[in-house]
């Protein structure tokens, strides 16, 4: 709708995965590389890890691509129900192998393990893939683990690449799945983006489809769509789309601060109080309640009486009693009392014997001679 108006090709923030517009981020090419590593080099199961909207679909399908064009005879078979029991996967094994298989001999691996060996020996491997595998049942990952037995001249016959969030990573460290845990060869994990990579992911994609990317936002705008995306790829994309849909509709370009808070407040509804705020009325509102129920008294409730007075001959006085004390030297002040508090009266002198020679301190005095010359004449 807007493409035209923001010079674009083609859509810049599409949210669908792009294996083709992979961003290339430290954390994403290094998930890259130990996908195409563990596959290429048959590693057995690969678990691939990430909060949601990381990108994970997009960089395994960008491995997938790289391992499909340097090895032509992988056969690749994605699982698209993760839910999937282990009666449904033997099932869709045998289907995509082209082999019979019989549901009331479900359990008898026979025949697919001896065509995966025929397959083998012409050069061909299975490659299975599992999106979502935090929700896969521990039946049928049982039921893969006992399918990673299935090998051929020291090779497995079938490798299994989970991709999945961090709950699939406590699945794996359960007592359960154990035996499972110690057979994935390699393990990696992507992170979200920092708000530098989230600014040079949107100068990317602004590039991308063809449009400069200082016309069509401003950097309050991009730091705007870092600050509230999270690092995430996903609400990035979601964020940006929708704050170009706001600028197309006010007719202003670059789209600016004020437009990303549009779509923000469309995306995620008008934002309450600041929690501090909340947090002080509340306070406030407590204090409040307290002081009118100390002054008035508590509805229905009566006041508790006062304690009865201490009496006079057990009180003991807060007051300090003074204590007068001749030190051994006057200059000494009272090892009690500061100087300043001493009263005047009282107050004493520094001794001559102990006072320190000044830098500056005049010579002693000596009388002045006489300015009458003697009568007496000099011989």
């Amino acid at each position: 709708m807007y493409l035209s108006y923001y010079g674009f090709d083609r859509p810049a923030f599409d949210p669908a995965p792009q294996p083709d517009a992979l961003f290339e981020t430290p954390t994403h090419n290094e998930a890259l590389a130990g996908l195409v590593y563990g596959i290429l080099d048959r590693k057995g199961f690969i678990a691939l890890l990430g909060e949601v909207g990381v990108g994970k679909t997009t960089v395994l399908r960008r491995a997938l691509h790289y391992v499909a064009a340097h090895e032509p005879k992988l056969l690749i078979l994605d699982i698209t129900n993760p839910t999937i029991g282990p009666s449904a996967l033997a099932a869709r094994l045998h289907r995509a192998l082209d082999v019979e298989f019989d549901l009331a001999r479900d359990a008898d691996l026979a025949p697919l393990r001896a065509e995966l060996a025929h397959r083998a020996a012409a050069g061909e491997r299975l490659l299975l893939v599992i999106d979502e595998a935090q929700s896969v049942p521990s039946a049928t990952l049982e039921f893969l683990r006992i399918l990673s037995n299935l090998d051929g001249g020291g090779q497995p016959l079938i490798q299994v690449v989970f991709c999945g969030q961090p709950e699939f990573d406590a699945t794996l460290h359960s007592p359960a799945q154990r035996a499972l845990a110690q057979r994935v060869g390699v393990r990696t994990r992507i992170r979200p983006l920092t708000r530098r990579e989230v600014a040079a992911y949107l100068e990317f994609k602004l590039t991308a489809s063809g449009a400069q990317p200082r016309a069509v936002m401003t950097r309050a705008a991009i730091r705007r769509i870092a600050a509230a995306s999270g690092g995430f790829p996903r609400r990035v994309n979601i964020i940006a789309d929708n704050a170009l849909i706001a600028g197309f509709g006010a007719d202003r370009k670059p789209i600016g601060r004020r437009d990303v808070a549009d779509a923000l407040r469309a995306l995620d509804g008008p934002a309450g109080p600041p929690l501090r705020r909340l947090a002080w009325r509340a306070g406030l509102a407590t204090g409040v309640a307290l002081a009118a129920a100390a002054v008035v008294g508590w509805p229905g409730v009566a006041p508790a009486p006062r304690p009865a007075p201490f009496p006079r001959s057990q009180r003991r006085s807060s007051r300090r009693p003074r204590r007068w004390r001749r030190c051994r030297y006057p200059s000494q002040p009272h090892p009690r009392r500061s100087r300043r508090r001493v009263s005047r009266r009282f107050r004493p002198r520094p001794c001559p014997s102990r006072r320190a020679p000044s830098r500056h301190a005049r010579s002693p005095r000596v009388p002045k001679r006489s300015r009458t010359r003697s009568s007496a004449a000099t011989p």
